[in-house]
């Protein structure tokens, strides 16, 4: 039995001493280290994603802006200036935030996309109604009618992010409501109390930017993956302090500050976190805001008439701009002999055409049966609004707006000298490469870097030496221009570049197709590159491995010799056995 345990020990001590030697003398093709793993045939578009971000302050008076810019009281504004570029552009009538909103995001003025306000009537059925029967109201979400940026987006994969802070401005994203993420995100203050302390706006301020910077956080890694999106900040600041305090005031100089400091925050992260070179850039406002006077208001007590009228009607007030709706159409001439000698009225459009007037509604873009009869401007600083304001906004007064071009992906263009807000929609939908909403009448003002959509894909990814691999570069320009392909391939671990061909780009979509062999083992990397006047485009990579073809791997040996090895043990133990047995006691 001893000679039998010995056996044991001995055949034990034989299979451990092969297992040593497989794991000492691995098998080739496989490895025991983690980093001598490869990943073969992925697609890297990582360079050229793309992000728009659009900043709106609420009511930003051009003027008062200048006049901090100068004292240089706005660095971080100053910044995205010198690095971009600011224009004075035109927003719609009427020049109120509901209206703007709208025909910010469908590139289309009210008379198309249906939005006039917050709230309206409707004309004709105001014409119908028996006297003793109010008119109704309508709501913003009840007058839209034309597509929204908001909404091509997302019907094309484009993310779409909006933090917005009171709900009429919901109305951008269309009739949907829907984006990729939508933050709403209120102040938690009564913001048209006059005594309230400019401390809570500017806490308020600052949180709506880390708000927006984690909507853009979100998207960051689809960014850099070569995906784009579009981050929408809605800043409702300078509109309530302007209203409480006016634009002309100190306090309301004090929010625009503090709005620069916030966008100097943002602008931090965005080259931070390495998204600055993909971002376009901008910050405008959707209508601007004159001083006013409070004991100038032009509305009866019940904020349903306008003062002296001598006809039936009811009004919509739009702080500087005025919808007026008679209730009997053949009213217009004797309401328009009244209000022509107003000195107080600077502008007077009615629907149907009026000897006297400025023209027709539809020559500022309101015909519309939700805009009332007659639409009329008023002189600074007179207002219509139900309470006393400080600051309002609404007609010709308030049409001006800023708009700052800045980030990476600006690039300096010629550009008309009407801009205006309804260009914006156009300008980011081709910024972001999808088409334009179906109504849109602005125009792409193309103040962004060209760039060009690569993808790579090679065919066999694992290949002999010197066998024939195929190589698809398929490109799409977003700006057909004078350009090179680049194609070149590196081995990964020496870095030597193995193969490089350029071809001259004579399409804005096409794919090249490159066949090439090559003859050493290793792990390879194909990178297409399409630059213009030396500046890169696009760029996608690919990978590929080449190695020789196995033979018999050396763990069938390793299998072979323990085999034999018990195979000889088995048939000489019983004969080793028996002699011992039979020499034995027992024999």
């Amino acid at each position: 039995m001893v000679f039998l345990g010995l056996w044991v020990l001995i055949l034990k001590n034989a299979l451990a001493l092969v297992l040593l030697v497989m794991l000492l003398y691995p098998a080739p093709g496989f490895s025991t280290h983690q980093e001598n793993f490869i990943v073969i045939g992925g697609e890297d578009n990582t360079v050229y994603g793309r992000l728009a971000i659009l900043v709106v302050l609420d009511a930003l008076n051009y003027t008062v802006f200048k006049e901090l810019l100068d004292a240089n009281m706005l660095p971080n504004f100053q910044n995205l200036i010198e690095n971009g570029r600011l224009v004075l552009g035109k927003t719609i009538y009427p020049a109120a935030t509901t209206a703007c909103w709208a025909a910010l995001f469908t590139g289309a003025p009210p008379g198309v996309n249906g939005v006039v306000n917050t709230n309206a009537m409707n004309s004709t059925e105001y014409h119908l109604l028996p006297l003793d029967v109010e008119p109704r109201t309508i709501y913003y979400s009840e007058m839209v009618r034309a597509e929204s940026l908001a909404e091509v987006l997302l019907s094309e994969g484009v993310k779409c992010g909006f933090l917005y802070s009171e709900s009429k401005v919901l109305i951008a994203l269309g009739k949907s409501g829907k984006a990729s993420v939508v933050t709403y995100y209120p102040p938690s203050y009564n913001a048209y109390d006059p005594s309230l302390p400019v401390i809570f706006r500017r806490y308020y301020i600052e949180e709506l930017i880390n708000k927006s910077i984690n909507i853009i956080d979100a998207f960051s890694q689809i960014i850099k993956d070569g995906g784009r999106a579009l981050v929408t900040v809605d800043l409702p600041e300078p509109d309530a302090s302007g209203h409480t305090h006016g634009p002309t005031s100190s306090y309301y100089k004090d929010v625009i500050k503090a709005i620069d400091s916030g966008l100097g925050k943002l602008v931090d992260y965005l080259r931070t976190s390495q998204l600055w070179n993909k971002t376009l850039l901008i910050v405008t406002t959707d209508h601007s805001m004159i001083q006013t006077t409070p004991e100038y208001n032009v509305l009866t007590a019940d904020g349903k008439h306008l003062v002296g009228l001598p006809v039936e009607h009811r009004v919509i007030p739009i702080g500087t701009l005025v919808y007026i709706y008679l209730k009997h159409e053949e009213h217009l001439n004797i309401a328009v002999e009244y209000l022509k000698k107003l000195d107080w009225i600077s502008g007077i459009w009615t629907r149907k055409p009026v000897e006297g007037t400025n023209g027709t509604l539809s020559d500022i873009n309101l015909n519309i049966t939700y805009a009332g009869d007659i639409v009329v401007d008023l002189k600074e600083p007179y207002y219509a609004r139900i309470g006393s304001t400080k600051g309002d906004h609404g007609g010709t007064n308030t049409l001006t707006i800023p708009i700052i071009f800045s980030g990476g992906m600006y690039k300096d263009s010629d550009l008309p000298g009407d801009i205006g807000i309804l260009d914006l929609c156009p300008t980011l939908a081709g910024f972001l490469n999808v088409r334009r909403p179906s109504s849109s009448e602005g125009r792409n003002l193309r103040i962004y870097k060209n760039f060009a959509d690569v993808k790579v894909s090679v065919k066999p990814t694992i290949a002999k030496p010197n066998q024939q691999i195929t190589v698809n570069i398929t490109y799409s320009m977003l700006q057909f221009e004078t350009a090179t392909l680049k194609v070149r391939v590196l081995n990964m671990k020496t870095n030597e570049e193995v193969v490089s061909k350029e071809m001259a780009i004579e399409a804005p979509n096409k794919t090249e197709t490159i066949d090439i062999a090559i003859g050493i083992e290793g792990e390879y990397l194909v990178e297409a590159i399409v630059f213009s006047d030396g500046n890169p485009l696009g760029r996608s990579v690919a990978k590929f491995l080449v190695i020789k073809e196995l033979g018999t791997p050396v763990v069938v040996y390793y299998a072979l010799a323990i085999s034999i090895t018990l195979g000889v043990v088995i048939m000489i133990l019983p004969i080793m056995l028996r002699k011992r047995l039979i020499g034995g006691k027992y024999a």
